[in-house]
């Protein structure tokens, strides 16, 4: 479990807790059981030797007693450690569900990261077309000015050069007016 959970959480450092203080408990208990025994086998090698019923009765109830006693005790740390054992198996499902769910927020940030540098991308690329085509624009545009001011001047061209078809025209013809 201990593995599973990198940063605990409040409650679950307060389970932690909770869990070390019964097993330290269950380990009371068990000294506990462990010395009413012994206790037990003293009693009963000390019946042996006194012949007395009623010292013998007397550490028997001592001894079944305890017994009674450290068997509530164990009844009652069984069940808490029961219930403490259904809480964690509760909390790793749930730890379970948050790292999957954090699992799949990271793939999905992974997709959208993946997505933004596509989108960044095509940007750059439609940036640079566009660039591109306000060049060929401007030189379309300076190329049309040139062509139109060679045009003009074409124009300029051929009508001094009309003027000058229609003066040699007129000047010879009225030559031949004026002589006849």
């Amino acid at each position: 479990m201990d593995q599973l959970i990198e940063n605990p959480t409040e409650k679950e450092m307060k389970l932690q807790r909770y869990i070390q203080s019964l097993h330290e408990e269950l380990q009371v208990a068990h000294q506990n059981k462990v010395s009413l025994q012994e206790a037990l086998t003293e009693a009963n090698k000390q019946a042996k030797v006194d012949d007395s019923k009623t010292v013998k009765s007397e550490k028997l109830e001592e001894v079944l007693k305890a017994q009674a006693q450290l068997q509530e005790e164990k009844q009652i740390i069984t069940e808490d450690n029961e219930k403490l054992k259904a809480k964690v198996d509760d909390y790793e499902v749930y730890i379970t569900e948050i790292e999957q769910e954090k699992r799949k927020a990271e793939e999905e940030k992974k997709l959208i990261e993946e997505e933004k540098e596509k989108v960044e991308e095509q940007y750059l690329k439609e940036k640079q077309i566009t660039k591109e085509l306000k060049t060929k624009v401007a030189d379309n545009e300076l190329y049309t000015a040139r062509l139109m001011k060679e045009r003009e001047q074409w124009s300029q061209i051929k009508e001094t050069s009309t003027i000058g078809l229609q003066f040699n025209y007129l000047i010879p013809s009225m030559g031949k007016s004026i002589i006849d």
